[in-house]
């Protein structure tokens, strides 16, 4: 039974909702999704105690066993999935296989069971999402989850006694706002998941401001944009800047020139705030003992991975060693008190060249099946092709400065995501034909029938061919009888 605690103080609904969410998949095999990305957007770490067993790890086990057979799917051995597949392989089994050799077993135990966690989430995004509209209709989930997060945060800074977790993080009394999430970071790494998606997406299907769609999606952009601000995360506000600035390259032509320029006057606009001292002093300094104390750390990172290029050091053993060069916050023992705030390092200092080389690698290849699906004819295709563009953009960005490797599981989307986008694109045409919503296929339906009856009014000859979709999805009618 979820029971609430100190650090989750609205688990019994928070879970109840990650569990009822299942029920969604009764209709379309594809919100099998929604449990997994609503607990890794609120309660991502939690740990039912009476098994000892976190509600993530539980919640993608039960998704994969409802997901067979689907999740044996042909992508995973297509061009837009092989690559991808041998880079997260690699990178897990040589993990997987140093954690054996350098750590103790109830170590490598427990961190095998998250990178079950991380493989099965890359398998699920991959094969689950049949069709663009899948993605589209987990997209709408994903947001409608950050739009309420996003909402409560903002009620946090101005209302913290009477904002849901209001009572309960000390640290909203600093004026960081936490969300659905258990820590600014946390939240400012799942808010960051779905404002640079949602600017993506607009990038595309941008058609004016008079536009609703256009005025809708850019109000949510706003609202997302002020909680990552209420989070005070630095990093989160930089990395959100230049997934923009990639998203801008991939977009291409005179839209992604336009964006080019957004960018740069939002920079201009944030030093000046920023001169003028309209932000808050945690983002507009770098000579807190924060900034101080990530220099440090790396400095004492990259040492590490100099003198152990080729294996490691062992992903336990940070904290010990980096102590012994000197630089770094100790705790009372002698030992480091902090990670390398830096998941480049922190891959290459447990595990070695070879597993950073499949790290980066998964990210590579995921941006090159993007940049394959980008070139669709589909509008929706291109659009939901730049909202992943603008997820993985940030999490590579963002992940420099943080210890996000093992708090959560927003790469392992993205990178699903792209093999699923992919080879959605090279499909397009005869999805197009076989797959439109039921909306669509009864309007066309009708309209065929209309077009018959009058026809057969003026006595003309009624040809079988019914005709089909075209690749917009647009109904294209059979020869016209002679």
């Amino acid at each position: 039974m979820a029971l609430p605690n100190t650090y989750f103080p609205g688990v019994p609904l928070l879970a109840g909702t990650v569990i009822g969410s299942f029920v969604l998949a009764i209709k379309r095999r594809v919100w099998l999704l929604a449990p997994v990305v609503l607990v890794q957007l609120t309660i991502a770490h939690y740990i039912l105690p009476e098994i000892n067993v976190s509600l993530a790890l539980l919640v993608a086990m039960l998704t994969g066993l409802l997901a067979v057979p689907t999740i044996f799917s042909p992508r995973f051995i297509s061009p837009y999935g092989r690559n991808v597949m041998i880079a997260a392989v690699g990178y897990l089994a040589i993990s997987f296989v140093l954690n054996v050799a350098l750590a103790d077993p109830d170590t490598t135990f427990k961190y095998a069971r998250w990178q079950g966690i991380q493989f099965l989430t890359l398998v699920l995004f991959a094969s689950l999402p049949r069709d663009k509209w899948d993605v589209k209709r987990i997209g709408l989930f994903v947001v409608a989850v950050g739009v309420i997060s996003s909402i409560d945060a903002v009620y946090q800074h101005y209302n913290e006694s009477g904002a849901f977790y209001g009572e309960y993080f000390p640290v909203l009394d600093e004026g960081r706002s936490v969300g659905l999430g258990d820590s600014p970071v946390l939240f400012g790494n799942q808010m960051g998941s779905i404002l640079p998606p949602l600017i993506g997406f607009l990038t595309v299907m941008y058609k004016g401001l008079k536009d609703r769609r256009t005025l809708i999606l850019g109000g949510l952009c706003v609202l997302l944009a002020t909680s990552i601000y209420l989070a005070q995360t630095r990093s989160t506000l930089l990395a959100v800047g230049a997934s923009v600035a990639i998203i801008a390259l991939y977009l291409g032509g005179q839209r992604g020139k336009v964006f080019f320029g957004l960018i740069v006057v939002g920079a201009i606009m944030y030093q000046g705030a920023t001169s003028a001292g309209l932000l808050n002093s945690r983002l507009s300094t770098t000579d807190d003992s924060s900034t101080t104390s990530h220099q440090a750390l790396w400095e004492a990172g990259i040492a590490i991975a100099l003198d152990n290029p080729i294996i490691g050091i062992g992903h336990e053993n940070f904290e010990e060693v980096s102590a012994q060069y000197g630089g770094v916050e100790t705790d009372s023992s002698g030992n480091g008190k902090y990670r390398p705030h830096n998941d480049y390092l922190e891959v290459w200092t447990s595990w070695g060249i070879f597993a950073l080389a499949g790290y980066v690698g998964m990210m590579v290849f995921s941006f090159k099946n993007l940049w394959i699906a980008r070139r669709s004819d589909d509008l929706l295709i291109r659009a939901l092709t730049m909202a992943c563009v603008g997820g993985l953009a940030r999490y590579a960005v963002d992940s420099g400065f943080h210890n996000f490797l093992d708090n959560g599981t927003f790469l392992w989307m993205f990178v699903g995501l792209s093999i699923a986008l992919a080879s959605i694109a090279q499909q397009a045409p005869a999805l197009a034909t076989s797959r439109v919503p039921a909306s669509a296929v009864a309007r066309s339906g009708r309209r065929a029938k209309i077009g018959a009856r009058e026809m057969a009014g003026a006595g003309a000859q009624i040809n079988d061919d019914h005709g089909t979709f075209d690749a917009k999805g647009k109904y294209v009618y059979g020869p016209v009888p002679g």
